[in-house]
């Protein structure tokens, strides 16, 4: 090949990168503000609202479900909620997991977080949400069950198989797991990105004061993926691939809080996209595949399309688009 071949040839894959890592800085600012006007997100507080008068009206069930097999549930919950590996997760300066001694306190923990919805930050009520409707109300009964499932099956069966999904499991050692850093950028460029969009912005949306780990630094992508390669056509980022966690969300707050209004699944779907996008485990595309299942509009490659008036609104969020709209044609 031919030396100005080999050079517009990488070239060319260069800038691709750039448009990819661009995308993705700009993913974690649009996460931040979506994550900063939770307060009034209201499809959100619904479904806090929905799952806490269900816990309330079903206590007895779900503290018998709490204690089955000697307490599995339990003790996969506090996991889930505690964990030094969980982005969202309740920290111990404000809970001290050891005080939950009992179901009863779980319980109450769940319905004093889900009570007080629109205080709570973003990314720890989606988690929430997230433990409570699969690992409770989806158990509830065999009808909570059946629907649930065949509902997140439908929404993420076109993306079982990793091949489908553009990835292979990829182990990790000891060294890196938590990291304090926030967003999805996965930069293969022969230079450190994070500084170099650090540099170009003044102020990155808020940190987090806690390590977690990333999605996408126990995962590799498939090269030979057609999904893998599709992503090419428009420079977007891969992470984890679509999203199955964003299913089970979508899922239980369709089944179990009845969001039924394309705008109210819109809403939610950009909150689930910020606490995904913020702690590293999936960008925008690869939520709004699923969400695109759900009745929400979706254009590969585009964001206002997927962003309802009611979020578009918030502060910040049109300014956002006008600082970056451009670069990116979105």
């Amino acid at each position: 090949m031919e030396p100005r071949i080999e050079l517009a040839l990488a070239f060319r894959s260069v800038m691709s990168e750039l448009k990819v890592e661009s995308r993705s800085f700009f993913e974690l600012k649009l996460a931040g503000k979506i994550n900063s006007n939770s307060r009034n997100i209201s499809a959100v507080h619904q479904v806090s609202q929905k799952f806490l008068e269900i816990l309330e009206s079903n206590k007895k069930v779900v503290l018998d479900l709490l204690n089955q097999e000697d307490g599995k549930i339990f003790k996969i919950l506090k996991h889930e909620l505690f964990s030094d590996l969980k982005f969202g997760r309740i920290l111990e300066k404000e809970i001290n997991p050891e005080i939950l001694k009992t179901s009863e306190d779980l319980l109450d923990l769940f319905l004093n977080i889900l009570s007080q919805s629109p205080e709570i930050q973003l990314d720890q009520l989606i988690q929430v949400h997230s433990v409570v409707g699969y690992q409770i109300l989806s158990k509830l009964s065999p009808e909570h069950i059946f629907n649930f499932r065949a509902t997140r099956e439908e929404l993420s069966k076109e993306f079982k198989s990793e091949t489908a999904r553009g990835r292979k499991a990829e182990s990790l050692g000891p060294d890196g797991k938590i990291i304090r850093k926030m967003g999805i950028k996965r930069s293969d460029l022969g230079f450190n990105s994070a500084i170099f969009f650090k540099n170009m912005s003044r102020k990155l949306p808020g940190q987090v004061d806690y390590g977690f780990e990333h999605g996408m630094d126990t995962l590799s992508k498939d090269p030979e993926s057609p999904y893998v390669k599709s992503l090419e056509d428009f420079s977007l980022p891969f992470v984890c691939g679509p999203s199955n966690h964003t299913a089970a969300l979508l899922a239980g707050a369709v089944r179990f809080a009845e969001l039924s209004s394309p705008e109210a699944i819109q809403e939610y779907a950009l909150g689930i996209f910020s606490f995904l996008a913020r702690g590293g485990h999936h960008s925008f595309h690869e939520v709004f595949l699923i969400a695109e299942k759900a009745g929400v509009p979706y254009v590969s490659g585009k964001y206002q399309p997927s962003i309802p008036e009611s979020v578009f609104s918030l502060s910040g969020m049109r300014e956002l688009f006008e600082e970056e709209g451009l670069g990116l044609k979105l």
